[in-house]
């Protein structure tokens, strides 16, 4: 290191050239890394005007995108508990209509107050061809529920379950 060089420079000599290019080489280089590498010694107070109001312009972009992703996702999070909450209504009627079923097949439908719903029982076999089968045949009944919330969420559930038809 060169008497008259300050301690935060420093040269990167290569063996290939001679002394007098590696030099006259170091002072041709571009300005920008040679001002940085110079000023780390120096003390910074702060921001300057001009990189605070990029960092407000910055802000006044990303927040407000932000906002819009994350309630976004909120109120996704929201119907996806509405519609959870709903499919476990639609398993509990899908239960009681196996349980409660007497062989009448149709539609069905009732209400609280969070929601109203729709059970259709269909037999899954062509009317005549059960009418020509011996009485204790199990036939396969199609159960499909509508379920939906006075938030306008939806579920469908449709299932199907075997019912011997000696228990009519």
């Amino acid at each position: 290191m060169n008497a008259d060089q300050s301690p935060d420079v420093r040269l990167v000599v290569s063996c290939h050239e001679p002394a007098s290019a590696r030099i006259s080489g170091w002072m041709s280089l571009p300005r920008i890394g040679i001002r940085s590498v110079l000023r780390t010694g120096s003390h910074s107070r702060g921001f300057s005007l001009l990189e605070a109001i990029a960092a407000v312009a910055l802000l006044a972009i990303a927040l407000p995108a932000m906002f819009a992703v994350f309630s976004g996702a909120v109120s996704r999070a929201s119907l996806v508990d509405a519609r959870h909450d709903l499919l476990r209504r639609a398993e509990d009627l899908v239960a009681i209509t196996k349980t409660g079923f007497v062989g009448r097949f149709g539609r069905t439908s009732g209400s609280d107050a969070t929601a109203r719903w729709v059970v259709e029982t269909t037999l899954l076999v062509d009317h005549e061809e059960n009418a020509r089968r011996d009485a204790r045949v199990i036939v396969p009944v199609h159960i499909k529920i509508t379920i939906e919330s006075r938030q306008n969420a939806k579920v469908e559930l449709e299932t199907m379950f075997l019912f011997r038809e000696q228990d009519r």
